[in-house]
């Protein structure tokens, strides 16, 4: 097993340098003579290794082996394509294709046990070892003060990083790299019609409305045995009875529907917006009619209401970010398993991005992001189970990210941490190398850590330390 690791990592070096050695290999987009259509996209090799044991307890039961420090956590080949295809003055359509295969699931590189490569992401997900995915796709069409995009998307609304406050209309792929890659990338986008109103004012007023009329999606975990399956024996029977209880994805009755307003007003440009849907991820009580596990899985409705703003302040050279969010009805398993807990919950954050001189280090500034971030349950019942919070009413979290760039902007080294004050979190160093626009290559790692496999969000994954490589060639 160590000596396949090293081989693996020896063929992703030398891939590396091939490329990078070769002068003939040209990359650029392509467009029709016409100029009507746009097509870019890159091949990526993302190449991961353990930092950490994890105890064989943890994988599928009857399974024996173990997860080792050294051994191929990821060993995953993506290759990405955009196209965008103008149609007229006023239609355009546009469509991201995904395709991946994962070697660590397919080959026999880290003693994984063989039902990996046949499992799929929970709940409904794609599969674990490879797959080809028609990622995004929908029209846009413009008439006046208009814009309607209609197809499979995805929509941001929040300000803060690392954490979801008003980014909530779509869940979340966790179960390749749990929530370690772009947002961007681990969104999962739904069909939806997607209205914007942007008349010609001062103000710069915007008026969104969010109608998904039937594709309801809860989050894909990584199934039981996978390198970022949540350290639970017996997990994977509790994924299987939650997707047979999962709402009916093309049922009408479980449509989604969302407003926001935008505007600017001086120097700052605030958001108003409302977001009522199902929850993404299941609560559940105790019910004997249903089996293999007696728990009944629901994924109520709440209503998400909350803003965000925006303020670059001229004295200090620093923009100012922040949102809120107020969930009503939010529900939460009882420890007593006996109902389903609903209670209010609030969460803000405050945040600043601020370039900052620091020359006897660089010439050239250090970008520096901080966040603050609170949620609390109101009216809190100390008989809630919630996973993200551990065994608290409220959680607390920062973060800092820190970057700058040397050589021209090839060399950008960054820095990322987040703390949650309850005892987990991650570090990130980083450094990219990006000598032009057709390739680059990094050079990262992901030191996890918390007090227990519950604790917070990075308490489940705190065996999971890792260095890794990300190689880009982009056309």
């Amino acid at each position: 097993m160590k000596k396949t690791s090293v081989v693996l990592i020896f063929i992703s070096i030398f891939t590396c340098l091939l490329v990078l050695s070769s002068r003939h290999v040209t990359f650029a987009y392509w467009e029709s003579e016409e100029g009507r259509i746009y097509v870019t996209g890159w091949l990526e090799n993302l190449t991961s290794v353990r930092l950490d044991d994890r105890p064989s307890a943890e994988p599928p039961l009857g399974y024996d082996g173990s997860y080792d420090a050294g051994d191929i956590q990821t060993f995953r080949n993506t290759l990405y394509i955009e196209t965008n295809v103008k149609l007229s003055s006023n239609l355009d359509f546009f469509a991201i294709s995904r395709a991946w295969w994962d070697a660590s699931t397919t080959l026999d590189i880290n003693d994984l046990p063989d039902i990996i490569e046949d499992e799929h992401a929970s709940h409904r997900g794609p599969d674990m070892d490879s797959n080809i995915d028609l990622r995004e796709w929908y029209l846009t069409a413009r008439a006046g003060d208009f814009t309607v995009k209609i197809g499979r998307q995805q929509v941001i609304w929040g300000e803060a990083d690392n954490i979801r406050i008003a980014d909530v209309i779509n869940p979340l792929d966790v179960s390749w790299h749990y929530t370690f890659e772009s947002w961007e990338d681990i969104r999962i986008p739904l069909r939806m019609v997607n209205v914007m109103y942007e008349p010609n004012t001062e103000n710069q007023f915007r008026l969104q409305l969010i109608w998904i009329p039937e594709d309801y999606r809860a989050w894909y975990w990584a199934p039981e045995g996978a390198p970022w399956a949540l350290p639970i024996p017996g997990l994977q029977m509790f994924w299987d009875q939650q997707g047979k209880e999962l709402p009916d994805r093309h049922d009408f009755s479980n449509g989604e529907f969302g407003a926001r307003i935008q505007a600017t007003v001086g120097d700052w440009e605030l958001s108003l917006f409302d977001f009522y849907s199902r929850v993404d991820n299941a609560v559940w009580k105790l019910d004997f009619g249903y089996f293999p596990i007696p728990y009944k899985f629901e994924w109520p409705r709440t209503n998400i209401i909350g803003g965000t703003f925006n303020v670059f302040n001229n004295l200090t050279g620093t923009v100012f970010r922040g949102e809120c969010a107020y969930t009503m009805d939010q529900p939460y398993t009882s420890a007593l398993l006996n109902e389903i807990i609903e209670k209010d919950t609030v969460a803000f954050m405050l945040g600043f991005d601020r370039p900052t001189m620091w020359t006897w280090i660089n010439r050239r500034s250090f970008f520096i992001s901080g966040q603050f971030y609170h949620k609390r349950i109101l009216d809190y019942d100390s008989n809630i189970v919630s996973t993200d919070m551990s065994t608290d009413k409220t959680q607390s979290i920062v973060s800092l990210l820190i970057n700058t760039t040397y050589r021209k902007d090839t060399i950008i080294p960054q820095f990322v941490g987040v703390v949650d004050f309850s005892g987990n979190g991650f570090l990130q160093p980083s450094i990219k190398y990006e000598p032009s626009d057709l390739w680059e290559i990094t050079l990262s790692a992901n030191f996890i850590y918390g007090s227990s496999d519950d604790d917070g969000y990075y308490g489940p994954m705190r065996r999971n330390s890792e260095i890794f490589t990300r190689l880009r060639i982009k056309f």
